[in-house]
């Protein structure tokens, strides 16, 4: 492989490196790799930066939350294309889903609401809609 490199498999080898403190293990990514999701990659972060993006993470997909996440994209989802197809028969489908995704991101990442769709993507981010 070109370089000394150890392999662990087994639910006993994840438990070891995914509990590991960081004076352990120091994971090292591929240039090409680093150079695809950059420094700031949770890949390429380390110590307490590691630990507060981890611990987001951690609370942001629990079971819970993720259940609650999809009942408000289901409401916006429902809405938006209710929206996007009253009086049409047809739809730029690439413009609508990319619409779609902004307003998931920003209302459920963000907390940023649209008035009229009850998502994401309203006030002063109406001005981004126009970009294709």
């Amino acid at each position: 492989m070109g370089s000394p490199t150890v392999i662990v498999i087994g639910q006993e080898g994840n438990k070891f490196i995914l509990g590991a403190e960081d004076d352990v293990l120091a994971a090292k990514q591929p240039p090409t790799l680093l150079a695809i999701g950059g420094k700031q990659s949770i890949f390429e972060l380390t110590g307490s930066w590691y630990r507060l993006v981890k611990g987001a993470m951690v609370s942001f997909l629990k079971p819970e939350s993720l259940q609650n996440y999809i009942n408000q994209m289901d409401k916006l989802i429902k809405t938006m294309l209710l929206k996007e197809t009253e009086n049409k028969d047809t739809i730029k489908a690439v413009v609508t889903m990319k619409k779609l995704t902004f307003n998931i991101a920003s209302s459920i990442l963000f907390g940023i609401k649209d008035e009229n769709t009850g998502g994401g993507g309203g006030g002063g981010w109406s001005c981004l809609r126009t970009f294709h």
